[in-house]
């Protein structure tokens, strides 16, 4: 709820609620809440320590915009919905408790504890600090010390989401009779579901691949109105999707050779 709240804000601020796109991947707002979510912390961090006072404020802080903005757009939950929330919350919190560390476990974790116990210029320079994942910093702002498994919360959520979205992808172009889209989430849940079930965990690797299938997803299934029309919207948000999965991993930089492409297809569109 908190993270989707920053999500909410973000949407608002560029004015993207009634966007379809957002509305059709519950994923797209969440990553939108960690992008501002992690905006703050940077913020804060740079004078304070990230201690588990100031990871509840933002909490609190983010589930007030939801709250806030729910209101705002009288937001209804109907039977259905409900359930589906639910869902996703009860295996969230399954993956997170039952996850399992990765090879580069000890190094990340300590760096999340870096993140909690100094301010970011206190800490100690190093290969292994100074040069990390935005995706470590992300989780130290909503680690509890107090509560172990939360470590591994916002990697489940994201997890979670992804799966369930990739599903309904897969349903709506089923039905639609969409055949490259179909295959296309069809694969990627397989890949999910049999590849990375054990990777559950806050590596850096998972994230990054994460958005760049969304990156594709979205592609796929805007590729028509890219093509044939003027769609800055659905450019912007891919854009921003591709700068969070830089972020994540230095790596992700090559999904900016696809964006390269459409930029230059909208300019020729726009002069034509």
């Amino acid at each position: 709820m908190s993270v989707l709240g920053y999500g909410k804000i973000f949407l608002f601020f560029f004015k993207l609620n009634n966007n379809n796109l957002v509305a059709q991947y519950r994923t797209v707002e969440f990553v939108l809440g960690l992008i501002l979510l992690g905006f703050l912390g940077i913020l804060i961090n740079l004078y304070f320590n990230l201690s588990d006072i100031i990871s509840v404020c933002l909490l609190i802080l983010g589930a007030s915009f939801f709250i806030f903005c729910s209101l705002k757009i009288k937001l209804k939950y109907n039977k259905a919905e409900l359930i589906i929330v639910l869902c996703i919350i009860l295996l969230s919190t399954f993956f997170s408790f039952y996850s399992l560390s990765n090879d580069d476990f000890d190094y990340h974790f300590r760096m999340i504890t870096n993140f909690k116990e100094f301010s970011l210029f206190d800490i100690e320079h190093g290969k292994r600090t100074s040069y990390n994942s935005h995706w470590i910093f992300i989780n130290a702002i909503l680690y509890i010390t107090k509560y172990p498994s939360s470590v591994f919360c916002i990697t489940s959520l994201l997890y979670t989401l992804t799966l369930f979205d990739f599903y309904q992808s897969f349903r709506r172009n089923y039905q639609n009779n969409h055949y490259l889209q179909t295959t296309y989430s069809f694969l990627v849940l397989f890949f999910l579901i049999g590849v990375m079930n054990e990777y559950k965990n806050f590596g850096t690797d998972f994230p990054g691949q994460i958005i760049l299938l969304f990156i594709f997803l979205i592609f796929f299934e805007r590729f028509k109105s890219i093509i044939n029309n003027i769609d800055n919207t659905t450019f912007f948000l891919l854009s921003v999707l591709a700068i969070f999965a830089f972020t994540i991993k230095l790596i992700n930089a090559l999904i900016f050779l696809l964006l390269l492409i459409l930029f230059f297809h909208l300019k020729r569109k726009i002069y034509i």
